[in-house]
């Protein structure tokens, strides 16, 4: 089943997210420029390519929407279509 073969994706985009407060793109932009990320580039627990978004709430993240199984960049423009159709 394609959604389990996904799974460790969207845990590691997960994670990027909710540990940085950023989408895991914004985190991929900023590898070369922080060395925090630039670390997680090297980390098998997380994913730094596009495809994680978070979810926040009175300034605080509570969440995270991910996607996976596309190139990384279409990933996060899947995320942002839909939410630009709830906004």
């Amino acid at each position: 089943m394609a959604g389990r073969k996904e799974s460790p994706w969207l845990e590691r985009k997960e994670r990027t997210v909710l540990e940085s407060g950023h989408s895991s793109l914004y985190v991929y932009a900023q590898k070369d420029r922080d060395i925090q990320f630039a670390k997680w580039a090297q980390d098998e627990h997380y994913a730094v390519c596009g495809g994680g978004f978070p979810i926040i709430e009175d300034r605080e993240v509570t969440g995270a929407i991910c996607v996976s199984g596309l190139a990384h960049l279409e990933d996060h423009k899947v995320i942002t279509e839909v939410l630009k159709q709830m906004i």
